[in-house]
């Protein structure tokens, strides 16, 4: 898929590979939005590369972004989605679950980069959360987007409604007959 706006191409997917590449530079003053998928190949490829990685993306993430241009970059917004599969931790059995995440971001040239021309203090640092720093005119999306899905997993997601271990060891914990208050003080004025 190709954005072209006059003799600009500002927004483009490759093929099969769903490369996600902006031309900041020339992102219309009214912003630009793309909705798109990723390449689901190149999500998995990229969560394999964890050792004993156990979850696997069923679809591709799909995701709806705005970027609206600024002075030296730009602001991305929007949201991703994804569906996964993943071990119950307890059963072992597939359990497919859906993650949405909100996105934010400020894209900077890396020349606007604190400490590029000078030494820097530690404050010009602390609101580095949310800021991409690129190179030239052009960033690639993809790989941002697909840390921004990773992220979201939840690697301990042990619980799912069914899971016959969760309630053997439920209904264990039920039997047992609870400590209160009350047998406390009771057992301390016995002895």
């Amino acid at each position: 898929m190709f954005l072209i706006l006059g003799n600009s191409c500002i927004f483009s997917t490759s093929g099969d590979d769903h490369m996600v590449k902006v031309r900041i530079t020339d992102i219309p003053s009214h912003g630009l939005q793309i909705k798109d998928e990723l390449s689901l190949t190149e999500l998995n490829n990229r969560m394999n590369e964890a050792e004993d990685n156990d979850v696997k993306f069923t679809e591709s993430p799909k995701f709806a972004i705005t970027i609206k241009p600024e002075v030296a970059g730009a602001e991305l917004t929007g949201n991703i989605t994804a569906k996964y599969i993943q071990p119950c931790g307890i059963c072992l059995e597939e359990v497919t679950h859906e993650v949405s995440e909100p996105l934010s971001l400020t894209l900077k040239a890396k020349t606007k980069r604190p400490g590029i021309d000078r030494p820097t203090s530690s404050d010009e640092w602390e609101d580095g959360v949310g800021i991409i720093y690129f190179d030239g005119e052009h960033i690639d999306l993809e790989e941002i987007l697909q840390e921004t899905i990773i992220l979201k997993v939840n690697p301990y997601d042990s619980q799912h409604k069914g899971c016959p271990g969760l309630a053997e060891e439920a209904t264990d914990k039920d039997n047992e007959k609870k400590t209160t208050l009350g047998d406390l003080i009771k057992n301390a004025r016995v002895n």
